[in-house]
């Protein structure tokens, strides 16, 4: 420091300083508000003409256990880590062949989550900022060696100085204010970050379910095609049947063994995506427990298994069966008349109360939403930072100064600095500054109506995904009965050596009955995990996964307040 004047006990000067490194990492908000979201909520659905009742409340998925790698607490980010857990990391937490439930993956993923890492890290860098702005209001202690040049030489002396920075023009307070809406930001962005992961999750875990139950239709496919086979060269080699008969059983178990391979390959790789979306290493072999994961739509009763069937196992009866009733053929008229009445439907459930309903939980519950007016309140923020240039900024600072005379006597007395610094003209700046703060106002408000059209949107199409999920599931159940049915039949014709109609092999007629239960068995199946991934859609469409009681985020959606006046 070179000063040309002599000391005194007051000098002109101003300090303010933005010390980066008073940094506190893991400061806490302590926002709280109710939960808009209503745990066991239901709404009835018209389906089918008729009232049905369809929980809209959350399912049970919360962890059940300790975390693995717990955040809530943290006041730093945990170690990184350098790999994803394998197999050896299950079995330390669950066990030797353990099969994982539908919430302990989610446990695991909210631990190991590549996606949510990223932004419980982000996190706790915005936490750090907040710390930062909050640390330009400190004072800060100087010391330090100078030269003072007096009567034409250099002096040594010594300075302890202490600086306290007067905000007259609120230049600080909206910056700090601007961090701590960057941190709610961060919060809720986390928050939207885990409504995705334990979505994502749930829906790889069905889709795991789904191919294991594939793989066991095939499977019954595959034994049921060999047998036949089996049965038609005993058959053609007793000159019971045409050989065309034995080439067509050939064909159906050729055709079941590609369908075994296929949907064995199905069930690796969804189970490898299950691995992905909870953070795991994707070549273990991850085993999964359906308990409590699986639901049958309300009102909709389960195709009973084939083993529970009255199954015509003996002759058929001597007595004719019931005559089919007589067929409802409408006039065109009539078909004109039920069809404009189907697209009416379809059109009131495009703006269905029951959906206003979910719509309204989905606009207080999504944090994508929240995220954006709290960075409309932070860009608001960024209009008084770009007036920095014109603003006048005042400080005052004490310490302590020594320093010896051109005469060798020291001169040890306390000082005071009182700087105001008042700016006459910045060339414009402040004005393009601001210019361009306004426009990131209006660019955020742009943004939110964007996200809250975005979010309506998937709403709106996991609602209606939900109640044609739940249909597919009552007509694919009716499906499966009356193929059993019809495939008990053909298998007694089969037996019998008697067919449905002259000519036609009974052989055949027991292959195309196989083949139509089969579809149907399969198609059962599709629509049941349909329904439950419609189910965990629009969970995660309205928001339900979003917030825990644990963890770096908000435990419920903050207040309006919040959002627009900061913490």
């Amino acid at each position: 420091m070179l000063q040309k004047s002599h000391p005194s006990r007051f000098r002109p000067g101003i300090r303010i300083r933005l010390s980066p490194s008073a940094i506190v990492l893991g400061a806490s908000l302590c926002i709280g508000t109710q939960c808009c979201c209503s745990a066991g909520a239901q709404t009835a659905l018209p389906v089918g003409g008729q009232q049905i009742s369809i929980p809209l409340g959350p399912p049970v998925t919360a962890p059940t256990h300790t975390q693995m790698r717990p955040i809530s607490g943290q006041t730093s980010p945990v170690r990184p880590l350098d790999v994803s857990p394998g197999l050896a990391y299950i079995r330390s937490h669950f066990g030797t062949d353990h099969a994982l439930t539908l919430p302990e993956a989610i446990s695991v993923a909210l631990s190991n989550n590549r996606s949510l890492a990223f932004a419980a890290e982000a996190l706790y860098s915005a936490d750090a900022k907040v710390s930062e702005s909050d640390a330009a209001f400190l004072p800060t202690l100087n010391a330090g060696p100078a030269d003072v040049f007096l009567h034409d030489q250099n002096r040594g002396s010594f300075v302890i100085q202490a600086t306290l920075p007067v905000d007259v023009s609120g230049l600080l307070a909206a910056a700090r204010d601007q961090a701590q809406f960057q941190d709610i930001t961060s919060r809720l962005d986390y928050n939207r970050s885990r409504n995705q992961v334990v979505f994502e999750v749930a829906q790889a875990f069905y889709d795991v379910l789904r191919a294991k139950a594939l793989v066991t239709v095939a499977v019954e496919n595959q034994q049921d095609t060999r047998e036949r086979l089996r049965d038609a060269i005993i058959r053609y080699t007793g000159k019971q049947v045409a050989y065309l008969d034995v080439v067509r059983a050939q064909t159906d178990a050729a055709n079941s063994e590609k369908v075994v391979i296929a949907a064995k390959n199905t069930l690796s790789v969804s189970v490898g995506l299950l691995n992905s979306k909870m953070g795991l290493d994707i070549t273990i072999p991850t085993r999964i427990d359906e308990a409590h994961a699986l639901e049958m739509p309300p009102g909709i009763i389960d195709a009973p298994d084939i083993s529970a069937m009255d199954v015509v196992t003996g002759p058929l009866p001597d007595a004719p069966a019931p005559a089919p009733g007589v067929a409802d053929i409408a006039s065109a008229g009539a078909v004109q008349k039920r069809s404009a009445e189907a697209i009416a439907l379809a059109m009131s459930e495009v703006d269905a109360p029951e959906f206003r309903g979910v719509l309204t939980e989905a606009i207080a519950n999504r944090p994508e939403i929240m995220q954006a007016e709290a960075q409309i309140s932070a860009a608001k923020k960024g209009i008084q930072i770009a007036r920095r240039s014109t603003m006048p900024s005042l400080g005052v600072s004490v310490g302590y100064y020594s320093i010896r005379s051109s005469t060798g006597t020291p001169i040890n007395e306390p000082e005071a600095i009182v700087g105001l610094n008042i700016p006459l003209y910045d060339a414009g700046v402040a004005r393009d500054r601001v210019k361009q703060a306004r426009a990131e106002v209006a660019a955020s408000i742009t943004a939110k109506r964007d996200v809250t059209d975005h979010i309506a949107l998937e709403v709106q199409q996991d609602y209606l995904g939900l109640v044609q999920a739940r249909d597919q599931v009552a007509v694919a159940n009716q499906a499966v009965v009356q193929a059993r049915t019809a495939f008990s039949i053909a298998r007694v014709r089969y037996n019998a050596g008697v067919g449905s109609r002259a000519g036609l092999s009974p052989l055949l007629e027991f292959a195309d009955a196989q083949a139509a239960l089969i579809l149907a068995e399969t198609n059962r199946v599709n629509a049941l995990y349909d329904y439950n991934a419609a189910r965990v859609g629009l969970d995660r469409s309205t928001g339900r996964f979003a917030y825990l009681k644990s963890g770096p985020g908000f435990i419920s959606p903050p207040s309006d307040s919040v959002l627009r006046k900061g913490h």
